[in-house]
């Protein structure tokens, strides 16, 4: 049934992507619409988020907010969808990046590159980062459960040259290099919730103890790699530019969590700016401390 499927909506998915962009930005409109107002798809969840990051704001800005944050909700995947068959050329129009030679300066020496970014604005376009690397771009991904769509995203997501590797396989992917002044940006999504079971440190986020992924911190340490965040911003609708940000290139000098804090507060400085794109469908304080009393808290949380 899964290959059924795939080969059924594949082509499909295909004839969409010729479509001129302006074309399937109107689409998104519309189903922006009916999954916001209509299917009501997690709006409850998208709606209780905003309250949380901004409990002084009122419920009209609430409301006002997530209308916009459903419409690129959906350019999301339009944009996902075009990268099949858009032009690089166009890319390069439409994402640009203002100091790749930040990470540059790095790979250059041989050094790897951990770089930390969330779910905000065209996360999926930042693909194209490989063509303004002198280094190799790894993408940190959670794969699919079906294998054929995992492949198709997978050749979608990689159309640039950058490599897609499951968290599980990165350290041994990274100890495979073709010669020992190969470098990497490891491009890792920092935001996403662990499983409760998985939980090993709470941060403070919006002024909520949010569960966090220790792996960027981990990595760094391990590798004595710079810590660079990616910061992406929506210029228009269908145009964005990315920019760097040395977080630290000293990480083993560091306390322990601190890079952990230092992403999550950066994260929400560029969130504040622009609230409608980020990715708020999310329960991303669903899991709190009390329910894991012995888990350690971000200093900002001790008394």
């Amino acid at each position: 049934m899964q290959a059924l499927t795939y080969y059924l909506v594949r082509p499909l998915l295909w004839l969409l992507s010729l479509l001129p962009l302006w074309i399937l930005y109107g689409i998104s409109t519309g189903v922006s619409w009916i999954l916001n107002h209509l299917v009501r798809y997690r709006r409850s969840t998208v709606h209780g988020n905003l309250k949380i990051a901004f409990p002084d704001k009122s419920d009209r800005w609430v409301k006002s907010t997530a209308d916009k944050f459903y419409e690129h909700f959906t350019d999301t995947f339009i944009e996902l969808l075009k990268s099949q068959t858009i032009s690089e050329a166009a890319m390069r129009k439409r994402f640009t990046y203002t100091n790749p030679e930040l990470l540059n300066h790095y790979t250059d020496q041989g050094i790897d590159v951990i770089m930390v970014f969330g779910h905000y604005a065209s996360y999926e376009w930042s693909n194209s980062l490989q063509r303004h690397l002198t280094g190799q771009s790894l993408l940190v991904y959670k794969p699919l459960a079906n294998h054929l769509f995992d492949n198709y995203i997978r050749s979608i997501r990689g159309k640039y040259g950058s490599h897609l590797v499951p968290m599980a396989d990165l350290t041994s992917r990274m100890a495979q290099r073709d010669t020992p002044q190969t470098a990497y940006v490891v491009g890792l999504l920092c935001d996403q919730l662990p499983r409760r079971d998985r939980v090993r440190y709470f941060t403070k986020f919006f002024d909520t103890p949010t569960g966090a992924f220790m792996g960027p911190e981990v990595l760094a340490k391990k590798g004595k790699s710079a810590v660079i965040y990616m910061d992406i911003q929506r210029v228009k609708r269908g145009y964005y530019s990315a920019s760097f940000e040395l977080l630290t290139d000293t990480p083993r000098e560091t306390d322990r969590y601190e890079i952990t804090d230092m992403f999550f507060k950066r994260l929400e400085k560029q969130i504040e700016d622009a609230p409608a794109y980020y990715l708020w469908t999310h329960k991303r304080w669903k899991t709190t401390p009390d329910m894991l009393p012995t888990r350690p808290l971000s200093p900002q949380f001790q008394t």
